[in-house]
């Protein structure tokens, strides 16, 4: 009778925690997140670095893994925010 007993709340404590290692995976459907719509000329990415060449400023930055929208490879972002071609930053002048 005692055995019995014991091995019913054995059995429950293990069902009690394996529920409680995984409630999401019991309880609630798996949620799926959306990624933001990107603006033209940039990539969504999982590990970004938010300090990205501009168009105005080439400096060195250190390697920081960020989510979110990033200017596509050759591209520089500009003083208005825009992802766009070298070419089409503004002229440098380097002699005064």
């Amino acid at each position: 009778m005692y055995k019995t007993s014991f091995l019913v709340i054995v059995l429950s404590v293990l069902v009690i925690c394996v529920y409680a290692q995984s409630p999401t995976s019991i309880s609630t459907p798996a949620q799926t997140t959306q990624r933001p719509a990107c603006k033209r000329n940039e990539e969504y990415t999982d590990c970004g670095n938010s300090c990205t060449e501009k168009c105005r400023r080439s400096t060195q930055c250190p390697t920081v893994c960020e989510v979110g929208c990033f200017c596509r490879k050759g591209f520089l972002r500009n003083s208005n925010g825009i992802c766009v071609q070298p070419y089409l930053c503004p002229y440098k002048n380097y002699f005064g």
